[in-house]
């Protein structure tokens, strides 16, 4: 499962937002402009009918509605159609045509046929020029379905229904219309008014009451946790102080000082290639780099705005994957100061807030890995997925030491919250968040399936009707959350309402 995560620091803004999708298998690809992945079915209908260029990104995963599996683009909804398993109609487009007309209450006067065009008597409607051009080569009726209304102007360009789709001509290019969006925002903005007061006034939330944090008795120790941060066939350490190089069976191979570059190749589990310093050696056993003092470890290999970590780093060859990972393993209050998924300048409560989320979702994810024996990867979970593909599993955007240099507001939430997590019947749970809702948040079982998540239900959210989603849509949406700071509400507040039944619980 991931987490959206487009509210993040400016200076990470664009360098932490991938510009192309990535591979995560041979039948998946995840966007992470979206957060959404597309796959079997969907994917090579989506590649063999033009792909972004038509249909945009994924703006859903698969879901449920009406007894059908869909999933929502920005430019369509694909429709999985089981009865016609086998032939080329298994995927079709839905009639997001004739929905998106019907919401903004257009009708369109039937015509007659047109000197040169070609005419459907189907609907009455022609077709002809670079609309007609666009509609043959790229799938024609099994695709878009009939017209449904003539060429008319519409927001300064010129545009033409269909029953799936609406073409726009924008210069001398075709372009399909925005309308898996507009659908889904139309919808978010009919589900807020239907919550609003008769008196037409918008919507208001209410706060659940504020409770007292549960201690945990006895407390815990804090927990270390375990980030991958880069995978390769070397990896690449430094420091900005003094620091040691040893094995993980426990032998000292080096002291380092400042400034002085360490790198790790391995060929396969056991077999480490170690030069410290300009010195080489071999080692049967992962390599651990530990700062000393108040050292910080880099790999230069990264970004300038994520290779800076507290804590120590381990080169560990996985067979999972047959990668060598760098792995920064620190303590978990040092991991969500350096989490970078919000700006500076917020409300207090909303790095609160924030907090708290990332916790308990590292936390969570620790738990369910290390208790999983098929896990089988040297970390609990990853930074983005653009620093550690091809894994794609669960991961913060984690920028390690550099987010604290961008200003206080994390590090003083994290401190206000030290140890506190969400909990369901005394159980840390997994706390899921993304950017924007879009008027209503979504269950565990309506994108992912399953009831047993009984915390992660749909709630409104009035502070985001009539935007598009972007996210997955369960749990937290964080502009909303820091929207209901804005307003006053308490950092618990905000949890409980985006998280239903739940507590907040101090571990440590």
């Amino acid at each position: 499962m991931l987490c959206l995560r487009l509210l993040r620091p400016a200076a990470l803004a664009a360098a932490l937002l991938p510009a192309i999708a990535h591979a995560a298998g041979s039948d998946t690809t995840f966007y992470p402009q979206t957060n959404h992945s597309l796959s079997f079915g969907f994917k090579h209908f989506f590649d063999t009918h033009g792909g972004l260029d038509n249909f945009g990104y994924p703006t859903t995963e698969e879901i449920k509605e009406d007894g059908w599996t869909v999933q929502y683009f920005q430019r369509a909804r694909f429709e999985y159609h089981p009865e016609l398993a086998g032939t080329q109609y298994e995927v079709e487009l839905g009639l997001l045509g004739d929905l998106t007309a019907a919401q903004t209450g257009q009708t369109f006067d039937k015509a007659s046929p047109a000197p040169g065009a070609r005419f459907y008597k189907e609907t009455s409607h022609n077709l002809s020029g670079p609309f007609q051009a666009f509609y043959d080569s790229h799938g024609g009726l099994d695709v878009f379905g009939y017209p449904t209304s003539e060429p008319f102007q519409r927001n300064g360009f010129l545009v033409q229904y269909f029953q799936r789709a609406r073409f726009e001509l924008h210069g001398s290019d075709v372009m399909l219309g925005l309308l898996g969006d507009e659908y889904q925002a139309q919808r978010a903005a009919a589900a807020a008014a239907a919550t609003a007061p008769a008196s037409g006034a918008p919507a208001q939330l209410t706060p659940p009451p504020s409770e007292a944090v549960i201690v945990a008795s006895p407390p815990q120790a804090q927990p270390t946790i375990r980030v991958a941060v880069f995978g390769g066939n070397t990896v690449n350490v430094t420091g900005n102080g003094p620091y040691t190089a040893s094995d993980t069976s426990g032998r000292q191979l080096a002291s380092l000082q400042s400034g002085q570059a360490s790198s790790v190749t391995a060929t396969g589990p056991g077999s480490y290639s170690v030069n410290l310093g300009g010195h080489v050696m071999t080692s049967s056993s992962p390599i651990r780099f530990s700062p000393s003092g108040g050292t910080i470890l880099s790999d230069p290999d990264l970004p300038p705005y994520s290779r800076d970590f507290r804590g120590a780093l381990e080169a560990n060859y996985s067979t999972k994957t047959n990668k060598l990972w760098l792995i920064d393993e620190l303590a978990l209050e040092d991991y969500v100061k350096g989490i970078g998924e919000e700006p500076e300048g917020l409300a207090p409560e909303a790095y609160k807030a924030l907090a708290v989320a990332y916790r308990t979702y590292g936390l969570s994810t620790l738990q369910r890995h290390r208790g999983d024996s098929s896990w089988g990867e040297p970390f609990d979970l990853g930074s983005s997925t653009d620093q550690v593909a091809p894994y794609n599993g669960a991961n913060q955007i984690y920028a390690g030491y550099h987010r604290e240099t961008l200003g206080p507001g994390l590090t003083q939430g994290e401190q206000a919250t030290s140890g506190q997590v969400v909990t369901y019947n005394g159980a840390v749970v997994v706390t899921p968040y993304f950017a924007r809702s879009d008027g209503r948040t979504r269950s565990w079982a309506e994108v992912w399936h399953g009831n047993d998540h009984p915390y992660l239900l749909s709630v409104p959210d009035p502070d985001s009707a009539g935007q598009t989603l972007l996210g997955h849509g369960v749990g937290m949406p964080l502009r909303s959350a820091i929207k209901r700071a804005q307003a006053g509400w308490g950092y618990d507040q905000i949890l409980r309402y985006f998280y239903t039944g739940v507590h907040i619980t101090k571990l440590y």
